[in-house]
């Protein structure tokens, strides 16, 4: 599977995605330099992914989470 359909399974940024892969708690390879990674699908429901997202979750600012939550745009004025 792509970085790209790891980062939608998981519900998170590419860049949170290849963090994961940086730390080394998301296991992907790459064919030579600069390809797009690859990982396994069973790779995103390993313990150590689990705890990344736990800590890519933690740090997001909380008027993000909340907007996502809320899922409608505040206009001023209305």
């Amino acid at each position: 599977m792509s970085a790209d359909a790891a980062a939608k399974r998981l519900g998170v940024c590419i860049a949170s995605v290849h963090k994961l892969i940086r730390s080394g708690a998301l296991p992907a390879t790459q064919i030579m330099y600069s390809a797009p990674w690859k990982t396994r699908v069973d790779a995103l429901e390993t313990e150590a992914v689990q705890i990344g997202l736990q800590e890519i979750v933690a740090r997001r600012p909380k008027q993000a989470i909340n907007k996502v939550i809320d899922k409608s745009m505040t206009l001023p004025g209305f």
